[in-house]
């Protein structure tokens, strides 16, 4: 009686598949993580923007800026403003959002993160304002929080 053997891989052809998987691997892995910081980037762009807009437009409707926070405290005259999370919640770069009135400019949204993201706070000022950290209205106010000024 003669046993026929089953079709299967080699050693080698496995060894093939997997070196040509590891190399897509290296290849694959640094774009995602590129493609998922610049979505961090324009969505932390994106909200420092529409923080922007919406404080001047309550700064235009009272005539006065809330008053100053702390991180992770929401300003209660910013209610119907903001939704509460704003500022309570982390956000999708892992900092936080705080109101400044008075700490490191007359009027200004921080990006607080600890730790800081150097790199990040430069994406985020070559976006919204000249790319120097310490110029224009995108300051490094310390060495955890960006300052996106309104009023300096």
């Amino acid at each position: 009686m003669r046993i026929i053997g089953r079709p299967a891989f080699s050693l080698v052809e496995l060894v093939v598949v997997i070196a040509i998987l590891a190399v897509l691997a290296t290849i694959a892995v640094p774009r995602l993580l590129k493609r998922s910081r610049e979505s961090q980037i324009a969505a932390t762009v994106r909200d420092l923007q529409m923080a922007y807009d919406t404080l001047q437009r309550y700064h235009i409707e009272h005539g006065s800026w809330p008053a100053d926070t702390q991180h992770k405290n929401f300003p209660p005259e910013l209610k119907g403003y903001f939704n509460e999370k704003f500022f309570t919640e982390k956000n999708s770069a892992g900092g936080w959002y705080d109101w400044n009135n008075g700490f490191g400019a007359q009027a200004a949204i921080a990006l607080w993160m600890q730790p800081a993201d150097l790199e990040f706070f430069r994406a985020i000022d070559r976006r919204l304002d000249d790319g120097n950290l310490s110029t224009g209205n995108v300051r490094k106010q310390d060495s955890k929080t960006l300052n996106y000024i309104i009023v300096p």
